[in-house]
């Protein structure tokens, strides 16, 4: 039920803190950002007992909360036992109902421009960090990362995600070209193959010193670290290829004047060696 992408609108119900009673309202809208696994769970343990974690993206409260209802008149066209569930659907109609109450027009500015495009500062501001620390949270670590990460080059499958996440994964992208152009390696025929609609299973190409071709997929957050990332089966074949002139450029606080880049050099052999581990998230079926 929960959708990367959606948008919603926070409930309390009448339970407060302390045992202390109030209206049931609304009091908030957002949307619903990446979605993922708790990694502390492992994958062989039975799905009842996994655990799960979103990002909660352009979170505007309401200046005042939205009562249940009013005059006697539920916003929730919904049946008694649904008002239980910690989540449930919201129809469209009552949405805009509720945002109206809020004093938010839902109409076309809602549908088509929320939440608002963000403002980015000036790449020619922007002061790229190299760190040599990994910017992927362990596996063992607590998952409280707030995060709308965006997996540039994801072009397959159905998922869905937020209305930023491609602002987001650009401009990851924009950070790691700056990167190889500025960074000493002495790189030349340097291309943005993304950017040209090019699918190779990476964004960026460069010709290295020794006159070979070296390839760089881009993974861009918001946030100040990795819970995990995405990688096509067409980026991992091509890593695997590759080798070691294969590289993963981690860009976190992306969307900041102060990014910062971790390169992962050759991930098909750090996946061999058990340094970083995957796991298969969807399956494309066929009609045969």
């Amino acid at each position: 039920m929960i959708q990367s992408g959606e948008r919603f609108v926070y409930y309390r119900g009448i339970r407060r803190g302390g045992g202390a009673r109030g209206q049931a309202e609304y009091f908030g809208r957002g949307v619903i950002g990446d979605i993922w696994r708790d990694p502390r769970v492992p994958p062989s343990a039975a799905k009842r007992e996994w655990s799960w974690y979103c990002g909660i993206e352009d979170y505007v409260p309401f200046i005042v909360p939205v009562p249940a209802k009013i005059d006697g008149v539920f916003f929730e066209t919904i049946s008694s036992t649904k008002w239980r569930n910690g989540v449930r659907s919201l129809s469209e109609g009552d949405f805009e109902r509720i945002l109206t109450a809020a004093g938010i027009s839902p109409g076309a500015q809602d549908v088509e421009s929320w939440p608002p495009p963000l403002k980015l500062p000036e790449l020619a501001l922007v002061r790229t960090e190299e760190t040599s620390t990994n910017l992927m949270v362990p596996q063992s670590a607590p998952v409280d990362l707030p995060t709308d990460r965006e997996v540039s080059g994801h072009r397959g499958g159905g998922r869905r995600r937020s209305q930023n996440a491609k602002v987001v994964g650009h401009r990851a992208e924009e950070i790691a070209l700056r990167y190889v152009h500025e960074a000493g390696l002495r790189a030349t025929q340097i291309r943005h193959v993304a950017i040209s609609g090019e699918t190779p299973g990476w964004d960026i190409e460069y010709t290295d010193v020794a006159g070979e071709l070296n390839a760089v997929e881009v993974k861009g957050t918001s946030g100040a670290a990795f819970p995990n990332f995405e990688i096509t089966n067409g980026e991992l074949e091509a890593a695997r290829r590759l080798g070691p002139r294969y590289w993963i450029y981690l860009v976190a606080d992306c969307l900041s004047t102060c990014p910062k880049l971790h390169r992962i050099h050759g991930p098909a052999a750090q996946l061999n060696q058990g340094l970083l581990s995957t796991e298969p998230l969807t399956w494309r079926v066929w009609r045969c």
